[in-house]
């Protein structure tokens, strides 16, 4: 396996190996206990919205495919003039999509994996979603298969945010629920360098 070269211990006293993984927290904690119009219109994420609305706002007839879609928050202002699709491994959260009915199409399928054809798709969105992965390869497969599903002209956007230690514990995720028999533990995430983004877009045939 590639990945990233984190010693948990130097970062987090008492943490010494990876902790669950988010698939497993994903339909037991996050969707499971947030409600599609909270995260669409309780939330602020004005950053990521300004910078999406910057890319999409304007366009219309245009098939829009975010991998790692959660409740469908950064697809729902585009879905009344665009093909918007949302795929996410959770079915729990792609159920709250479909009951909201946002104009989202959901997919529950494996983002490394996704049940569209070749050449299909105008964009394709990853927010906050590689991160999630310390595998570099499996980030690498992800990265490429949006590829696959893109158009000739067709482009990949990635929102990642950015930290220098590489890594970040995420306290909100500790859930004694889940820890039982093996201690309690909180989940990471991997904040990869942006020179390290940019090698692995390269590596999956995107250009500059």
């Amino acid at each position: 396996m590639r990945s990233l070269n984190v010693d948990y211990s130097k970062q987090f006293t008492g943490v010494s190996e990876k902790p669950e993984s988010y698939h497993e927290l994903a339909n037991n904690f996050e969707w499971a206990k947030r409600e599609v119009d909270q995260d669409v219109e309780g939330h602020a994420y004005d950053e990521c919205n300004e910078y999406l609305d910057s890319l999409l706002a304007g366009e219309r007839g245009k098939t829009i495919v975010e991998c790692g879609c959660g409740l469908g928050r950064n697809l729902h202002r585009y879905a009344a003039e665009n093909r918007c699709i949302g795929v996410d491994f959770s079915s729990t959260g792609l159920q709250k999509i479909r009951e909201r009915g946002t104009g989202v199409e959901p997919v529950n399928a494996d983002i490394r994996h996704v049940p569209l054809a070749d050449a299909s798709v105008d964009y394709v969105i990853f927010c906050n979603v590689l991160f999630i992965y310390e595998d570099l390869e499996q980030v690498l497969l992800m990265l490429s298969e949006a590829r696959r599903m893109l158009k000739t002209g067709g482009k990949v956007i990635v929102i990642n945010d950015y930290c220098s230690l590489g890594v970040w514990l995420a306290p909100f995720m500790r859930i004694p629920s889940l820890s039982k028999g093996r201690g309690q533990r909180e989940f990471m995430l991997y904040y990869y360098g942006k020179t390290e983004s940019a090698r692995l877009l390269g590596e999956a045939g995107f250009g500059h």
